[in-house]
């Protein structure tokens, strides 16, 4: 059994806590880690029969034993997190974006390279059995024309924006915004299809302060053109559509999923691929992460980490 602290007390760790325990994955949460919120710490661990609270983080690196930490802090803390863990000895899952830039990522790589520490990203999307199976099929559509994506939804924490109450989703103090919250999925999957583009542009919605509410991010390839779109200001058709000279997927809802997807080739009948059995959508990727980590699998980290790098390479804007 995999040991687990938890660094963070947002939506998305409510969700992994939920998720671990409606699936009995092999984990154990020992403990948990609020910098500020420590009410909700303590109903988590209450809730979920997290042994330890932490207020400090040093005192956890010093005292708790997990075999991972799961860092889920705001965005912009990702990073000096995971490098202290490491720099203890740690292994880390990083809540996506698993940094900022990528020479932040190259840092933390070295450091767990020098001792032979585990790092993944809590990118839902690249561990979906759907998204798995869309990789072989998107090979039949032939040479590539569009790529178009579309994920938009209303914030449920817009309206407090729009009152002036500016929280960490939409402070670019803390790297909020749609680029690096919904956007980033987007961005995900076209680098895992098709690599790194050759030219990128954004091109933002600000808010009152600097804060890209919604976006449309342009990826240069050279033979195709992919529109990435995202909103936290507004609800929208999230889908999203890959067009070649053979035919074209369609894939409906929200990105971060791809629950399913339709195949259209041309002179054949559609087919709707539906890998994925009715299990959270969180327990993919910590299945294998258990994996990876359970049977020394350290090429099959280095490999999700290599495509982690080319996707913060194409959604930052330096």
């Amino acid at each position: 059994m995999t040991t687990i602290g938890v660094i963070g007390t947002g939506k998305i760790v409510g969700e992994v806590l939920e998720m671990l325990r409606q699936e009995r994955l092999d984990f154990k949460v020992n403990s948990i880690y609020a910098h500020s919120n420590v009410e909700r710490a303590r109903r988590l661990a209450d809730t979920y029969n997290i042994n330890k609270v932490y207020t400090d983080y040093e005192t956890l690196l010093s005292e708790d034993r997990s075999d991972m930490l799961y860092i889920a802090n705001v965005n912009d803390q990702h990073f000096p997190y995971a490098q202290k863990a490491l720099q203890s000895g740690r292994n880390v899952i990083i809540e996506k974006p698993i940094c900022l830039k990528a020479k932040e990522l190259d840092t933390l790589i070295t450091v767990a390279r020098d001792r032979h520490l585990y790092i993944f990203e809590a990118m839902t999307l690249r561990f979906a059995p759907n998204f798995i199976r869309l990789k072989e099929d998107v090979k039949k559509l032939g040479k590539i024309s569009i790529f178009e994506a579309n994920y938009s939804q209303y914030s449920s924490r817009y309206d407090q924006y729009k009152q002036g109450i500016v929280l960490p989703a939409f402070d670019p103090a803390h790297a909020g915004g749609a680029l690096l919250d919904l956007n980033i999925y987007n961005i995900t999957f076209v680098v895992s299809l098709f690599g790194m583009p050759e030219q990128r542009q954004y091109y933002p919605n600000r808010g009152f302060n600097g804060v890209d509410t919604s976006g449309v991010m342009i990826l240069q390839y050279p033979d195709f053109t992919a529109v990435c779109t995202a909103a936290k200001d507004a609800d929208g058709d999230s889908h999203i559509t890959i067009e070649g000279e053979n035919g074209f997927i369609r894939a409906n809802g929200v990105t971060s999923v791809c629950r399913e997807y339709e195949l259209h080739l041309r002179g054949e009948q559609p087919v709707v691929v539906k890998e994925q059995k009715p299990s959270h959508r969180l327990s993919y990727e910590f299945r294998r992460f258990s994996e990876i980590y359970e049977q020394g699998d350290y090429s099959a980290m280095t490999s999700l980490l290599n495509q982690t790098r080319a996707a913060i390479e194409s959604y930052t804007l330096e």
